[in-house]
């Protein structure tokens, strides 16, 4: 069901947007609809992700949970090898 809304642009944008939908074979309003539905449907493709707890996990040692250096990256790495 389609509704009526009314907006305000600087009349540079609309002589622009008008251009523009009419290289693209479209209407400003159809330009509008889409803009405003690509926005939504990020919003709620994101809301709805879930982040595993392994994700989660190493997130977190990206984040600044390795060694500080080379040297307690080998000595760590030899600990693992000959416990």
């Amino acid at each position: 069901m389609n509704a009526k809304l009314t907006l305000s642009f600087d009349k540079n944008v609309i002589k622009k947007a008008k251009q523009y939908a009419e290289t693209h074979h479209t209407s400003v309003s159809a330009l509008v609809q889409n803009f405003l539905n690509s926005l939504t449907e990020k919003k709620e493709k994101v809301d709805r992700i879930e982040i595993s707890p392994r994700v989660q996990e190493i997130s977190g040692e990206a984040l600044g949970a390795w060694p500080e250096s080379d040297d307690e990256i080998i000595y760590q790495e030899l600990l693992k090898k000959h416990g």
